[in-house]
């Protein structure tokens, strides 16, 4: 059996995109896995490719796991933000979101659970970010 996994895209407009990603794991976890791949995302009104998003909002709840990772896919992915167990509130509109960054970043954001498993493990992740298009 594997975890039972969902991601559920609430918003894709022409700036703005909005997911909700939910686990509830069978004590195997997840490590790395493609959460948000800029390049399925819906293109822009004059036909550009998305290619970066930068995160605004994140609002978590995670329950068994020690935690959640999330990555930049990069050359060598970069910890974009680690929520803790329970509830997580953040807001970076304010800076202008979380930009991504790393040698040959690809704009996807991955995830990681952390910790020793177990079945039942789950969390609840919605993320708020801007779309930015490729020149």
């Amino acid at each position: 059996m594997a975890d039972a996994v969902n991601v559920t895209t609430v918003e894709d407009g022409e700036r703005q995109l909005v997911v909700q990603l939910t686990n509830l794991s069978d004590g195997t976890g997840e490590s790395k896995v493609t959460k948000i791949d800029v390049s399925a995302l819906n293109s822009s009104a004059t036909g550009k490719a998305c290619n970066e998003i930068r995160i605004e909002e994140i609002w978590g709840s995670v329950h068994g796991f020690d935690g959640v990772q999330l990555f930049y896919d990069a050359d060598t992915d970069v910890v974009a933000f680690s929520l803790g167990p329970d509830w997580t509130y953040q807001d970076f509109s304010s800076v202008g979101g979380l930009k991504m960054y790393g040698t040959n970043a690809t704009g996807d954001i991955l995830l990681s659970t952390l910790g020793s498993e177990a079945s039942g493990d789950s969390y609840t992740i919605v993320i708020r970010a801007v779309k930015y298009y490729a020149s």
